[in-house]
């Protein structure tokens, strides 16, 4: 059919050049330049292949975003306020209610909490329970503690929270936190239309001025950190953001990938071991010339926290201080639930919404976000930091009166039922 295809636009403009007919095939047919040229490769030796079948994601995948997931950890945590244990038989009952609304299966539902960074653990008497792992407790705890003194410190710095998201002309790339915790239709279809990638931050006094960045990013149903780089984002850090925040603020953001550019290029695996060894000397790290370059390399991955991000370094540069928020938890950045404002506030006139959405209509919908929003909003993601100080605080209890003996299980399957 792509042979057709060319050998038509071919017959129908015999004097254009190769790559006009290439390009006019390759966005007939919706397949990229490449895959064109290897199919007219194989048909000149005579031998032409069906291309392979993208491998598809699982059913699930589109709906559960950040937002999903991070109701599904308070769900699991909110099982050891009420003294039980949560088991994925349990949990598949609590998810397909709201504010998630999922439907799937036990070995589905079980590669989505361990994405999220829960693991199966085995109890003495053979239970198995969903136990979140170490490293994502320490890191929600580390933050919930270090926000909050500095807001019961003496002099308490200016909260600056930094948001991106993605906006198509007739709906949202991703579910928003909503304060009442309602969401979105997920059987809504998503056009391919232009996106706009919007970068802004605010605090209790409102959005920044001039700190608001839009930009076209393409059609492609892409989350946003598919459409934002490293350059783009430190640039509009360096010359939008800190120019115009209070001096001393502390600067609040997520771990998206473009938010962690380390300022010293860290080797990786593909690296040569001449590389790996120079940086380790570079740095003055001791290590054996005997040691292979796996060791070498989990050698440099041991050292990783002592580097600095680029955007770290920018704002203690400029007498800031920077937080950044635990890995799927959206619930505690209160942008997020600015953009379920904004959102809103653009459907107000669906007509116009739905038909195309400029960005003077952005723009506008953001203006009518007050300071009072961001109060509330703020207020909102003060009481799920509370809600997790809680949870945090069961938890730690009831581990500490279970055996410590408790064993990995690899299973798939939650074998305990009840």
């Amino acid at each position: 059919m792509i042979l057709n295809i060319y050998s038509y636009f071919r017959s129908q403009d015999k004097e254009a050049s190769e790559t006009d007919i290439s390009k006019k095939t390759a966005i007939a047919s919706g397949i990229s330049l490449q895959t064109l040229y290897s199919i007219r490769q194989e048909d000149k030796e005579g031998v032409v292949k069906s291309p392979a079948p993208k491998i598809g994601v699982s059913s699930w995948m589109p709906v559960v975003d950040d937002y999903a997931r991070a109701c599904i950890r308070r769900e699991i945590l909110s099982f050891y306020e009420r003294s039980k244990f949560p088991t994925l038989k349990e949990l598949s009952k609590r998810v397909k209610e709201p504010p998630v609304n999922l439907t799937c299966s036990w070995t589905t539902l079980n590669k989505l909490v361990k994405q999220i960074g829960f693991r199966n653990k085995k109890l003495e008497n053979g239970r198995v329970v969903l136990i979140e792992k170490d490293d994502i407790i320490a890191a929600r705890n580390r933050y919930l503690r270090l926000i909050a003194e500095i807001r019961k410190s003496s002099n308490p710095k200016p909260e600056i929270y930094i948001g991106e998201i993605c906006v198509y002309p007739n709906r949202y790339v991703a579910k928003c936190c909503t304060v009442d915790d309602t969401t979105l239709d997920p059987t809504q279809k998503l056009k391919r239309r232009v996106r706009f990638t919007i970068v802004h931050a605010g605090g209790k006094n409102g959005f920044v001025p001039g700190s608001f960045l839009i930009f076209k990013s393409g059609t492609a149903l892409k989350e946003t950190h598919d459409s934002m780089t490293h350059e783009c984002f430190q640039s509009w850090f360096q010359k939008q953001l800190l120019p115009n925040i209070p001096a001393n603020s502390v600067i609040v953001m997520d771990n998206a990938p473009y938010h962690s550019q380390f300022s010293i290029k860290m080797p990786a695996i593909n690296s040569n071991k001449s590389e790996i060894l120079q940086w380790l000397r570079e740095h003055n790290i001791a290590y054996e010339t005997s040691h292979t370059k796996y060791e070498l390399i989990d050698l440099v991955r041991k050292h990783k926290s002592k580097l600095v991000h680029v955007i770290d370094q920018m704002a203690h540069d400029a007498g800031h201080e920077l937080l950044r928020i635990p890995t799927f938890h959206c619930h505690l950045n209160p942008i997020e639930l600015i953009w379920a404002l904004l959102r809103s506030k653009l459907e107000e006139n669906s007509d116009t919404y739905e038909r195309n959405c400029r960005v003077e209509e952005i723009k506008y919908a953001l203006e009518r976000i007050t300071s009072e929003d961001w109060e509330r909003c703020l207020l909102h993601a003060t009481q799920v930091e509370d809600e997790f100080r809680r949870k945090d605080r069961v938890f730690d209890y009831v581990m500490e009166r279970v055996d410590t003996s408790m064993s990995d299980e690899s299973s798939d399957s939650d074998s305990s039922g009840e």
